[in-house]
């Protein structure tokens, strides 16, 4: 009997992963299909991580243009996220 471990070695121990039929599933992050069996990304994230990890990352929302952060002494700030009026350029 396989043990079931807590780390996110696979797709199936990751926050973003929905079940979905026998063995497959859909990773939310990604928004792809996945299987539950395949070796996690590096985007992978633990079910039950906790969310202080997290605290000082800015979290964006596409529907609306804005970003949370926290400061560390408890302070909530929002960003305003402005579009660029300049033609980005990509070479390869």
């Amino acid at each position: 009997m396989k043990s079931n471990d807590a780390f996110t070695s696979t797709c199936r121990h990751c926050r973003f992963y929905s079940p979905e039929g026998r063995r497959g599933g859909h990773c939310d992050q990604l928004n792809v299909a996945v299987r539950s069996g395949w070796k996690a990304c590096p985007l992978a994230t633990p079910i039950f991580e906790p969310e202080w990890e997290f605290s000082g990352i800015p979290l964006w929302h596409r529907e609306s243009s804005f970003a949370l952060s926290t400061h560390p002494e408890g302070i909530t700030f929002t960003h305003t996220v402005e579009p660029t009026t300049s033609e980005a350029e990509v070479k390869i």
